[in-house]
């Protein structure tokens, strides 16, 4: 194949750019890139990167001409990484990159640089046509750098995508939680809050009610399980073993209804008879009545604890019949 059809073929597939190392590694010369150059064939955009003529100015070429002009094996990280991986609140326009430590010296204009120590290969892959950190990696660069509030809200966010998992979290931690290295307190924290078969929430809801828990002192909640066995009694929104209290969560946009309310009543009936303390709390409550919500999550654990809520039915099980 021409030498010009394989320079074509790499910079079509990363967003109409190639770097000058790229193109002599498919056989270009010095000269041959000069003549390329005069032709208007290719446009140098940084002294290290080259455009195809007539490739669209879009955001993600301005991110894969970062990754390139930063020199071999860097890769978009960072905030950048984050906004790539369509994670809420990040955007492309504040360019991030990290190369590795042993890798060129030379500085860029086009991104914040970072370089690090350690970047190996299974915490970087390739998305959207550009290098970039996995999305665990990219939480735990992120942890170094923002608010924990924001990585904790990153991290529910791409757990609840499917784009991490507590393995890959733990696999990332083992290689990058040392003493001194920032954001690993962080990181270790919020792992251990959440543990290795975490569910992150799935709404805005139920992650307001976790941390109104959490700021108050209390022992955060089991989520998202099923109650009963063959007699199912239905998927609760939070559950503390200990006291066999249940915390469902009612938002207005689907427990409103006549209907929806009869419906609330009748598994609310269903699950005290099988000896259960039901706490229902509205949208409303759980973003501007934090106090009172608290307060009575406390009230009913301490209940439960001095009345041996242990009596109650465990999830995932069923009475047995009576005898006769």
């Amino acid at each position: 194949m021409p030498v010009d059809d394989l320079v074509w073929r790499l910079a079509e597939s990363q967003h109409g750019a190639a770097s000058r190392e790229q193109a002599r590694g498919l056989g270009v010369s010095r000269a041959g890139l000069t003549r390329r150059l005069r032709r208007g064939q290719w446009r140098a955009v940084t002294p290290r990167v080259l455009l195809v003529h007539g490739s669209p100015n879009t955001e993600l070429q301005a991110a894969m001409v970062a990754a390139l002009d930063a020199g071999p094996g860097a890769v978009l990280s960072h905030h950048s990484a984050a906004a790539l991986w369509e994670l809420p609140g990040f955007h492309l326009l504040d360019l991030h990159v990290t190369r590795p430590r042993d890798g060129s010296r030379r500085p860029s204009s086009l991104s914040v640089l970072h370089v690090c120590r350690i970047l190996r290969g299974h915490h970087v892959t390739v998305h959207d046509g550009i290098p970039v950190t996995t999305p665990a990696r990219t939480i735990f660069d992120l942890a170094a750098v923002v608010h924990p509030y924001r990585v904790k809200r990153t991290l529910d966010a791409a757990w609840s995508k499917h784009l991490l998992d507590g393995i890959r979290m733990a696999a990332i931690l083992a290689d990058l939680g040392k003493r001194g290295r920032t954001g690993t307190t962080v990181m270790r924290e919020l792992l251990a809050e959440r543990g290795p078969d975490y569910i992150p929430p799935d709404s805005g809801l139920e992650g307001r009610f976790r941390d109104i828990l959490i700021c108050d002192g209390q022992r955060p909640m089991v989520r998202q399980i099923d109650v009963g066995g063959e007699s199912w009694l239905g998927r609760i929104d939070f559950y503390d073993r200990e006291a066999r209290l249940i915390v469902q969560i009612d938002s207005e946009r689907f427990h409103s209804a006549l209907i929806d309310k009869e419906a609330d009543d009748h598994q609310t009936a269903e699950l005290e008879a099988a000896g259960f303390e039901v706490l229902r709390f509205t949208d409303f409550q759980i973003w501007y009545r934090a106090d009172e919500v608290c307060a009575a999550v406390r009230a009913g654990r301490q209940k439960r604890r001095r009345t041996g809520g242990d009596n109650a039915l465990h999830p995932g099980t069923f009475p047995a019949p009576e005898r006769g």
